[in-house]
This record gives structure tokens, C-alpha cells and sequence, in this order.
């Protein structure tokens, strides 16, 4: 093979961090991305040397490039802190606004699909945290709200079960998605707002679907209160740890695609199983072996399954379920359906893998196959890899 040429200097230029394993510290690098060919390049600002000549990277296109985002160059996974230069801001900010999303309690059973709208709206979720908002934590976000109505009463649902939180990324994001959200009093709203989401699914005022970010300003504020630097404080995830619960992987060649919010309702509307726990996060490569640990020696595709899972974002759920006495494991193994997609579309033709999954490699989502695992699998990703 003839060696990279470089076909173009158009570039643009953003400061990562990338947590190093080996000697358990977070470097600061500044990546260059070369719009034309798709090739990188990585400086160590600590070490002032190149860390990475320039290197084409098919796993990064220009919509892979947000703040916030994590992506991932030769098996490294970085996340994208600022612009480095105002003709980069120049340049994303027309296309890579962000803005804040929270889905609020009563709306948590309609998830799968409002995560379907913003995705087919041209939106892209950067960031999702599943999180249950203790009394204080809610009387301090919605301090401003709490003049317009009940405040007791908007407490009380705000706390009355868990949120989700969502980073929303794409042009004029915080326009988009209030106008997709629609207006807070989704019941007295004319037909003009019929279809917004928070007609189609608030109840009232009080107990309303969603709630968006006003500004730019403002959505930075939110952001940082339900995604706060690492080591800050941050609302408790929801994950409840039950001994009845199952863990399942979104992966991440699902979220590149755009189709979590089919998946993700695919599953609610299965109607045996309820999502009590969300986290989107990027695995390195040992945190993924140490998840499919059980599989090494046993499955001769596993280290390319640990590939898949550590190749950028992905998403994992706590399901419960939601009848008494429920099998959980075996509902979701049931509904993901045999390993291969292939032979998953001939023997169950409805299941997750079926739909959504392309090989044995990447199909779809990782679920639990054993019962003493579920609870592992669950403390691994919402307890150890997410702490808080």
C-alpha cells in the first residue's frame, strides 16, 4: 500500500483531553482535523511534541466534531473541550450549537420515542444521563419556573421519579428543539402545536414533558449542572441495583447511525420492561474486556467485540421489569434475540438484533446472559465507571 498523502492544510483545530490508562492521567492534546481527507493530528501541549502525525482516521467525519463529544482515534478515546481557534468556533458553531433537554418524569415512558423525534429532526445526542433529582437539586435548577406555578406541587413532580438529561447538538439547536418541544402549557395550545412533543405527551402546566434551555447562555448553565467537570458534584443516577434488574449495551454503531431512539422504544414498547437506569459513555478498550471478561476464551470473536464496544459512544440501560415475579434477563435476551442478526431475522424476525443489528460483530445491543451476572454488569457501568 503507497504511503498517506496528504491532500490538503484546511483545518480546523480543537483542545482534548484524553485520559491516558497506562500512567492514570488526563493529557491535554490539541487535535488537528483536515477537512478534505479526514486525517488527524495530535500535540501533547504538556510534552510540546507531536503525539500523532497526520493520519487518516475513518472512525471521525466533521459531524463527529462537537463540544462535548467524545470520539475515538486509533482505539484512544478523547473528548472535544473547545475550540482552539475563533475560525474553528467560526466555522462548527453555524452547525454544532448545543443546547440542554430534560425529560421529565411522566414522560421517562415515552423516552424511546421523543429520542426518535430529535433524532429524525437532525439533532444529535451528545450526551444522556438518567438522573433522580433529590428535593434541593430540583428547587435550584427550577428557581425560575417556580414563579410561574405551584411550586410545591412542581417539586413533588419533578422528584416524583427520574429524568433524563440530554445534551442536543446541531444548527440552530436551541431553536429546534424548542419549537420541537413546543409551548410549556401543552394543553391550552392551539391546533399550531399539535404536534409538539409536549402535547403529545405533558398532562398540564405543572406536569409538563419537557423543559429547554432559553438560550445559549442559559444552556451552558444547565449542561454544567447535570454534566459537571470530572470530580464535581451531580445529581445520583437513577440506577436502582435491584437483585430482579438486567443490564443491556445500546453499542455504539447504533448511535453513529442515529437509531437509539428506535431502539430505546423498540424496548418500551415491547411492554415487559421498564428503562430505570441511562447513561451515554465511551468505553477504552480494558474497561470494555473487563465488561465481556466472561466471554474471553469462550467466544472466538471476543476481542472484536470489545473493539466494537470501545469504537466511540454508546449507551447503557438498567431495565426492570414491570410485572411482579418478572424473569428480566430472560424478557431481554428474549427481545434481543439470537447473536447473529442474520439468523436472528430468519428465527426472530421482531428482535432488537433483527432490526437494528448489521453482523455478529455489531448487532445492536450486549445484554446480560446470566442471572448472577446482571447485578455485576450494572454496578461495573453505574457505579464503578460512573461514580456519582
Amino acid at each position: 500500500m503507497p504511503p498517506f498523502q496528504p491532500a490538503s492544510q484546511e483545518r480546523v483545530i480543537f483542545n482534548v483531553e484524553w485520559f491516558d490508562p497506562e500512567s492514570s492521567l488526563t493529557r491535554d492534546m490539541i487535535l488537528y482535523f483536515y477537512i478534505d481527507d479526514g486525517s488527524v493530528e495530535l500535540f501533547d501541549r504538556r510534552t510540546n511534541r507531536t503525539f500523532l502525525k497526520r493520519t487518516q482516521v475513518s472512525t471521525i467525519g466533521c459531524k463527529d466534531l462537537s463540544l462535548g463529544s467524545h470520539i475515538t482515534i486509533l482505539g484512544r478515546h478523547m473528548r472535544i473541550v473547545e475550540y482552539a481557534n475563533e475560525r474553528t468556533r467560526t466555522f462548527f458553531e453555524e452547525d454544532s450549537q448545543t443546547t440542554f433537554a430534560l425529560v421529565k418524569p411522566a414522560a421517562v415512558q415515552h423516552l424511546g420515542k421523543i429520542l426518535q423525534i430529535i433524532e429524525s429532526e437532525g439533532l444529535k445526542i451528545t450526551r444522556a444521563r438518567m438522573v433522580q433529582l433529590e428535593r434541593h437539586e430540583a428547587d435550584r435548577f427550577f428557581a425560575e419556573e417556580q414563579a410561574h406555578c405551584q411550586a410545591a406541587e412542581l417539586l413533588a413532580y419533578l422528584t416524583a421519579g427520574p429524568c433524563v438529561a440530554l445534551q442536543l447538538t446541531g444548527r440552530d439547536a436551541v431553536l429546534r428543539w424548542r419549537s420541537l418541544m413546543g409551548t410549556t402549557d401543552c394543553l391550552t395550545a392551539g391546533e399550531e402545536c399539535a404536534d409538539t412533543i409536549q402535547r403529545q405527551f405533558g398532562a398540564d402546566r405543572a406536569n409538563n414533558a419537557l423543559h429547554g434551555s432559553t438560550g445559549c447562555e442559559a444552556a451552558a448553565r444547565d449542561l454544567r449542572f447535570f454534566f459537571p467537570a470530572a470530580g464535581a458534584p451531580r445529581p445520583l443516577t437513577s440506577a436502582r441495583l435491584a437483585a430482579d434488574g438486567s443490564c443491556c449495551v445500546i453499542l455504539p454503531h447504533v448511535l453513529a447511525e442515529r437509531r437509539l431512539g428506535d431502539v430505546v422504544a423498540a424496548i418500551q414498547a415491547s411492554g415487559r420492561l421498564a428503562v430505570t437506569a441511562l447513561d451515554l459513555m465511551t468505553l477504552t478498550g480494558p474497561e470494555a474486556e473487563r465488561l465481556l471478561e466472561v466471554y474471553r476464551g469462550v467466544l472466538p470473536e471476543c476481542g472484536k467485540m470489545v473493539a466494537q464496544m470501545s469504537s466511540g459512544p454508546l449507551v447503557a440501560l438498567e431495565l426492570s421489569g414491570v410485572e411482579e415475579g418478572q424473569d428480566t434477563v430472560e424478557v431481554l435476551r428474549e427481545l434481543a434475540g439470537p447473536r447473529d442478526p442474520h439468523l436472528a431475522a430468519l428465527l426472530r424476525p421482531e428482535s432488537l438484533r433483527a432490526r437494528f443489528g448489521k453482523d455478529l460483530i455489531a448487532n445492536a445491543v450486549y445484554c446480560t446472559d446470566l442471572h448472577e451476572d446482571s447485578l455485576m454488569d450494572r454496578e461495573y457501568l453505574f457505579r464503578i465507571l460512573q461514580p456519582c
